[in-house]
């Protein structure tokens, strides 16, 4: 996903929005507009009282073509009209970090330069404007854990021992009146489908039961496409909450005793743990 909106004043000097050119680079950024035709973003010129500005909206699955045509929509006005001035937001998946794909990019257009700044207002995106539901996997040893496991995240938390398994079920969720949907793939994928239906969950043709109690699931020639199916996720809304844990799962007796431990100095149900060493790398 890469969204973006932007405004900008057009001008040709901070002292004169018209110096004599203003109309003539006004007409090359509407030919550009013009040219600007897509579905799901938009260009524009606009005249207000007399004052021209450019505006541009865009909602696309990922930064491209879109996104190109924004950035130079910004050179073309920093270097023909360096008197204009606007904000130019947007955020996306693939965002490089800072600011990453949890918060707002703003670029500052004034002078003639092109400034990024930090977002105070609309970052980071969860939970300032919207909740982030809990994702949960259907099978244990999944990407993630074998990703953790490799040290592909931290070499801190490359120590599986202190990682544990909360196992819930979607009658359990449902029961705590929560908002359940399931993928069939990873989640944030395009293509990917959803179902609020636990009905769909019965069938290997929605969730890929055999692949979910493989060892294995590395894509082949043949199957090109295992590692998104293995990371079929229940995403739950707005949070999971204690009562809907059913069980406790750990790497080692060590780590049950402390998980016991834990439970026992908290006001919470009574819940089993247990050892589960094969549900890990």
């Amino acid at each position: 996903m890469h969204e973006f909106h932007a405004w900008i004043g057009l001008a040709e000097s901070a002292e004169e929005s018209d110096l004599g050119g203003l109309a003539q680079a006004v007409g090359e950024l509407e030919e550009l507009a013009a040219d600007s035709k897509w579905h799901d973003a938009v260009f524009e010129v606009r005249n207000l009282n007399g004052q021209y500005f450019l505006r541009a909206d865009g909602m696309v699955n990922r930064r491209r073509e879109e996104g190109e045509r924004l950035d130079l929509f910004l050179a073309v006005i920093a270097r023909r009209l360096p008197g204009s001035w606007g904000l130019v937001y947007e955020r996306g998946d693939e965002m490089p970090d800072p600011p990453g794909p949890n918060a707002f990019r703003v670029r500052v257009l004034a002078r003639g330069s092109v400034v990024e700044r930090p977002d105070p207002f609309l970052s980071p995106v969860h939970p300032v404007i919207e909740d982030l539901p809990c994702s949960l996997y259907f099978a244990p040893r999944s990407p993630m854990l074998f990703a953790i496991t490799r040290g592909l995240v931290s070499v801190e938390a490359a120590c599986t021992d202190q990682i544990v398994y909360l196992v819930s079920s979607t009658q359990s969720l449902r029961k705590a009146g929560l908002t359940v949907v399931a993928s069939n793939r990873h989640a944030e994928l395009d293509y990917a489908e959803m179902s609020d239906h636990d009905g769909d969950l019965d069938h290997d043709d929605f969730v890929d039961w055999p692949l979910m109690t493989a060892r294995y699931w590395n894509n082949t020639p043949d199957d090109p496409d295992r590692k998104e199916r293995r990371q079929a996720e229940c995403l739950v809304h707005p949070h999971v909450p204690w009562q809907a844990i059913e069980r406790v799962a750990t790497k080692t007796e060590s780590a049950r005793a402390q998980v016991e431990l834990l439970l026992g100095t908290v006001a919470v149900q009574p819940t089993r743990v247990a050892v589960r060493a094969e549900w890990y790398f």
